[in-house]
């Protein structure tokens, strides 16, 4: 004969995975390392709930038990693993949002800011933005604003120097010149004015011609020529009867010719032309001092001065009358030649006709600012909701002189500016406060209120299951794979499945253990008892001959033998105490082989038939 040992065998009842040890009584087996089991059924550890990787971890056996390694996307220890997007861990930059993906994360930059996600750069400090060159590029939060700078004009992507378009106040004859502020007018050489309004200077009082000189405006300037008849240098010229070069009288009228000069006495003048006196230069006239006297051959006409109206014998300054042509809105001034009319400040136009500036295009004030007339000129004082200096008004909204919070939207409005919290913040608007971070949200108290660009999401949290604002325990709302013969956990990463006592699987299937029939017995039945397997379970009971609970069966005979059988068994079969092993020792007692003699045996038949069945 030769014997060998059982776990060199395909004898032994071990399962692959498992180790065979041979011992005095047998042998045991043992899962290996990585396999988890009675050592007869050995499973991968993770195939089972037995490992402690993450749920977002992948569980790897090993030759000593198993790894944890997080999912793409995921860091940790694998026990522990976090959306590395959650961490420091990603390479995203600061301005960019950083999202998990199957293979690890993605980094996209945010509005306003361009790059490949993990360096991102402002916008406005590269050559992406479409601003013009003359124009200040602002990032915002949807991308960006472009505003033409001071003295430029246009949508932000195009800006042109206000002094190439028909945008600036200057006259026609002015230049304009554009400055860090907006632009400047300044009249033309040869014309005067404030620039918004040039007049040549020849039809003004700023030149220095002599009245009897000819004012021509120049590219410089302008040019004065006495007119003829007249001598001196255009600022000063002299009739040449005027001068002492001439012999006519006084009274006379020297007329000067292309030779020399003739004189003549004046009407009401005689004499020979060198010796004349005039009847207006006695006191026989009735003109008024304003008045010329001219003599006639029948007297003398009075003829009131230029610049003053009546009938001679009596004449008032024209300006004092209604006699002028000047706008109510105007200055009249009296000259030599008449009146002047000039427009009051505040005013424009050409004296007759006076209009308020600020009724026309000649102020200087923004399209956003209301023109005021005064005393001086007008003034300019931005609309509300706009601020600025009135001849450049910005909207509020786009500077930092309104309060909305950072987390709120400004709106202009026709008292000034309203702040409106954005979607998932609350507050008054210069004050917001993110959503989730107050009581205002909807969330159930086992969900994540998530900030969104529309408002809020709520995620129910791990081990909780439903639509965020009303999570339930994943395992009381049926939401679990357990199998129906499993306990379900909640646990803090979800939930986890264990089959009950009796049966054995992963949880998610679970299949009864048959104790009766196992190699070995996981039955503690005794050899005189039958196993009979149910559900989760089994029974122990005695086979014929036997008594007991299953677990101990005694032979009948050898504990009812007829010497052994006392008074105070009998009473106690009796009252029905041990009704069972009564009637178990009275069909084995009917066994002849057994009890065909004895007494004691005929005496516990003769009192169980007093028992009723």
């Amino acid at each position: 004969m030769t014997c060998e040992d059982i776990c060199n065998t395909a004898d032994h009842t071990c399962d692959s995975n498992a180790t065979c040890t041979r011992t005095n009584t047998g042998f045991n087996c043992t899962c290996n390392p990585g396999f988890v089991g009675n050592g007869m059924t050995c499973e991968d550890v993770c195939n089972t709930a037995d490992h402690t990787c993450d749920s977002n971890a992948t569980c790897t056996r090993t030759n000593t038990g198993f790894n944890c390694t997080c999912n793409p996307g995921f860091v940790g220890n694998g026990m522990m693993c976090e959306d590395v997007c959650n961490t420091t861990d990603h390479t995203c930059d600061s301005n960019a949002t950083c999202t998990r993906t199957n293979t690890g994360f993605n980094c996209i930059c945010n509005p306003g800011f361009v790059g490949k996600g993990m360096t991102c750069e402002d916008i406005c400090n590269t050559t992406y933005h479409t601003c013009d060159s003359n124009a200040t590029c602002t990032r915002t939060n949807t991308g960006f604003n472009c505003t033409c700078n001071p003295g430029f004009v246009g949508n932000g992507t195009m800006c042109e120097d206000v002094c190439d378009t028909t945008n600036h106040t200057c006259d026609s004859n002015a230049t304009c010149t554009r400055t860090n502020t907006g632009f400047t007018c300044t009249c033309n050489p040869g014309f005067v004015g404030n620039g918004m309004i040039c007049e040549d200077v020849c039809i003004t009082t700023n030149h220095t011609c002599d009245s009897n000189a000819t004012c021509t405006r120049t590219n410089t300037g302008f040019d004065c020529t006495c007119n003829p008849g007249f001598v001196g240098n255009g600022m000063t010229c002299e009739d040449v009867c005027n001068t002492t070069d001439h012999t006519c009288d006084s009274n006379a009228t020297c007329t000067r010719t292309n030779t020399g000069f003739n004189c003549t006495c004046n009407p009401g003048f005689i004499a020979n032309g060198m010796t004349c006196e005039d009847v207006c230069n006695t006191t026989d006239h009735t003109c008024d001092s304003n008045a010329t006297c001219s003599t006639t051959n029948t007297g003398f006409n009075c003829t009131c001065n230029p610049g003053f109206v009546g009938n001679g014998m009596t004449c008032e300054e024209v300006c004092n009358t209604t006699d002028h042509t000047c706008d109510s809105n105007a200055t009249c001034t009296r000259t030599n030649t008449g009146f002047n009319c000039t427009c009051n400040p505040g005013f424009v136009g050409n004296g007759t006709m006076c209009e308020d500036v600020c009724d026309t295009t000649n102020h200087t004030c923004d399209s956003n600012a209301t023109c005021t007339r005064n005393n001086t000129g007008f003034t300019c004082t931005c609309n509300r909701g706009f601020v600025g200096n009135g001849m450049i008004c910005e909207d509020v909204c786009i500077t930092t002189n309104h309060t909305c919070d950072a987390n709120a939207t400004c709106t202009r409005t026709n008292t000034g500016f309203d702040c409106t919290c954005n979607p998932g913040f609350v507050g008054n608007g210069m004050t917001c406060e993110e959503v989730c971070n107050t009581t205002n949200h909807t969330c159930d108290s086992n969900a994540t209120c998530t900030r969104a660009n529309t408002g809020i999401n709520c995620i129910c949290e791990p081990g909780f299951v439903g639509n965020g604002t009303r999570c339930q325990d994943v395992c009381i709302s049926g939401g679990h794979n357990c199998d129906q013969n499993a306990a379900c956990t909640r646990t803090a990463h979800g939930f986890n499945c264990t089959c009950n006592p009796g049966y054995v699987g992963n949880g998610t299937f679970c299949k009864d253990i048959d104790e009766c029939n196992h190699d070995p017995p996981l039955h503690n039945c005794n050899s005189n008892a039958e196993c009979n397997n149910d559900n989760g379970s089994f029974t122990c009971t005695c086979k014929p001959g036997f008594h007991g609970n299953g677990v101990f069966c005694e032979n009948v005979c050898s504990t009812y033998d007829s010497e052994r059988v006392s008074k105070d068994t009998v009473k106690k079969i009796l009252k029905g105490i041990v009704l069972f092993s009564v009637m178990s020792a009275v069909a084995s007692f009917k066994d002849e082989r057994c009890c065909r003699k004895s007494i004691a045996s005929q005496n516990i038949i003769k009192s169980s038939k007093l028992i009723k069945p």
